[in-house]
């Protein structure tokens, strides 16, 4: 059979770029228009519809379109786009964001005080927009390692030190205070400030329980001593220049009178759409990754910032928020059977909304700069103890069967998620990620392991949705032959997000050309609102080339 031509649709992004304004009939016009290209599936991201609470008037998501008064008119936008698929010929698949189900923490969260009446998701430093159920299941979400939970006292702080990474003098920084993370003032309470050289074992990063040291060594240090600071919010910055550097873990210590408290970092503004990024007027983004030498931030982010260089010096300032977030904002733990159950619930409304089958999806957008301590929900502490005999809530334990079994607890989601599918008559996909190439001993998006072989040797995937990958041999090669010895048909899906006429001719068309060489049984275009967007009453080509290659394709 010819290779089909797919595309996800976030809408999410279809309503940013929209130069008119959606309703149902431009939605249906919507699907129409993807037809008339050779387009045979939409796998649709699902964010909910109105009751779900993702796009409450007022959040981040509708600052930066009409999303509010679409959602209005269309309470449930997948039931129209099923329902003109089916009139037309088109299947549509629903994606299932199981680790993405909140947006904007950190870097575009708001204040309550900004948005009164709209529940959201808190964390430290503002509230993000997201779906109803993950905010009242907290508990849900992955969870801090017991070590670190315990939270400030509640009385002022006394001393912030920063600390240099050997005796260079770091240099003259200020203090400034904000009480809701929004507008930063200079301190003018009393202080006392020492720059000066002392011999300190610095810490290194390790994940909880544990706690190591270097030797000891000369470092250079600016202490704030004296303070009466009651102010939640608080950032240093430099004047002048400053050679400042250390690791998160080795960088800062804060203490009240009664010893050191618990903070979190912020080394980003809070990014707002039409707006200057401005951490003094706009707010810091805390336990974010972005703006920081953390590789492959966002979605992608595999590392912990204790393991990071911070060249603070360089950057001007660092913040810090006292406490630290208690949970991930939108990565629920598969180990708890709530989040399977909710997850299943997401599926078997897709499938009574009309689509065909479902795309469990792996990636997320929550942010961290300390994903090594996130994951210890109960029932994964539970589970250890029984399996391993060995607490980690208080006994060094090993990381790679900590991973493993977080991942079983993922492959049992998927299971029950694909019996609940077929169950009725529905088809079964899964994001086959290359980050998954890996052993459990080593760091993994989101510290599982996601044991892909297995589900395909299960055959509890119809088909595989590689995406995101390169073609490094021998996982490509690999993935399509296991896809195919397990009844799974594979599909190229490669997010080229952000790329122009230009791009898709100069990469996409040899990714399509090699799709259809390697038998893959459908090119899933990554995403409509890159390649095409609603202007006044009609849709225009972003990527005329592309679309002229897909229908040349479709239909030869």
């Amino acid at each position: 059979m010819p290779m089909e031509f797919h595309v996800t649709v976030d809408f999410n992004d279809d309503l940013w770029f929209a130069k008119g304004r959606w309703d149902e009939s431009r939605l249906r016009e919507f699907v129409r228009w993807h037809a008339r290209q050779g387009i045979a599936a939409i796998h649709w991201i699902d964010n909910g519809g109105k009751a779900e609470g993702y796009y409450a008037p007022g959040t981040w998501i509708d600052a930066l379109a009409p999303a509010s008064y679409f959602f209005e008119l269309v309470p449930e936008p997948l039931e129209v786009v099923c329902d003109e698929a089916r009139k037309l010929g088109l299947r549509v698949f629903s994606v299932l964001k199981a680790f993405d189900l909140a947006i904007g923490p950190p870097w575009g969260s708001y204040l309550p005080s900004e948005q009164p009446g709209v529940p959201g998701i808190p964390h430290v430093g503002g509230v993000g927009a997201g779906f109803h159920w993950v905010r009242d299941h907290a508990e849900c979400r992955s969870e801090l390692h017991p070590k670190l939970r315990h939270q400030p006292r509640g009385g002022p702080l006394r001393t912030i030190r920063l600390w240099h990474e050997n005796a260079a003098a770091p240099g003259a920084w200020e203090l400034w205070i904000s009480e809701d993370n929004r507008t930063y003032r200079r301190y003018e309470g009393p202080q006392t400030v020492v720059n000066g050289v002392r011999a300190r074992r610095t810490p290194l990063f390790a994940p909880a329980p544990e706690e190591r040291f270097a030797e000891a060594a000369d470092c250079a240090f600016v202490e704030f001593g004296g303070l009466d600071l009651d102010a939640p919010y608080v950032a240093l910055s430099v004047q002048g220049e400053s050679a400042l550097a250390n690791t998160l873990a080795g960088i800062a210590e804060l203490e009240d009178a009664a010893g050191a408290v618990p903070f979190t970092f912020g080394l980003g503004p809070v990014r707002r759409h039409g707006q200057t990024p401005d951490w003094k007027t706009r707010g810091i983004a805390f336990d974010a990754a972005y703006g920081t030498p953390v590789p492959g931030r966002g979605w992608t982010m595999e590392w912990s910032g204790g393991r990071t260089r911070i060249e603070a010096g360089k950057t001007g300032w660092i913040g810090f928020a006292r406490g630290r977030n208690a949970h991930l904002a939108g990565l629920l733990e598969p180990a708890c059977p709530e989040v399977r159950a909710f997850v299943r619930g997401r599926a078997e409304h897709a499938l009574a909304l009309g689509c065909v089958g479902v795309d469990l999806r792996v990636t997320s957008h929550t942010e961290s700069l300390d994903w090594e301590n996130y994951g210890f929900n109960a029932p994964v502490l539970q589970a250890f103890r029984a399996r391993h005999g060995v607490d980690p809530a208080t006994q060094p334990f090993d990381r790679g069967a900590w991973r493993r079994l977080r991942g079983e607890f993922f492959t049992q989601m998927l299971r029950e998620v694909s019996g609940a599918v077929r169950a009725r008559g529905g088809r079964m996909l899964a994001h086959l990620h290359d980050l998954f190439d890996r052993p459990p001993e080593k760091e993994a998006l989101h510290h599982m392991h996601f044991d892909w072989r297995a589900w395909l040797a299960e055959r509890l995937l119809d088909g595989g949705s590689m995406n995101s990958f390169a073609f490094r041999e021998p996982y490509y090669a690999e993935c399509i032959r296991l896809c195919r010895d397990h009844g799974a048909e594979p599909i190229m899906t490669v997010p080229m997000h952000s790329a122009d006429d230009a791009a898709w001719k100069a990469y996409g068309f040899e990714l399509i050309d090699r799709a259809g060489q390697d038998g893959f049984a459908a090119f899933n275009i990554y995403e409509s609102a890159a390649v095409m967007h609603l202007e006044g009453d009609g849709f225009v080509e972003t990527t005329p080339s592309l679309w002229s290659k897909v229908r040349e394709r479709a239909r030869p």
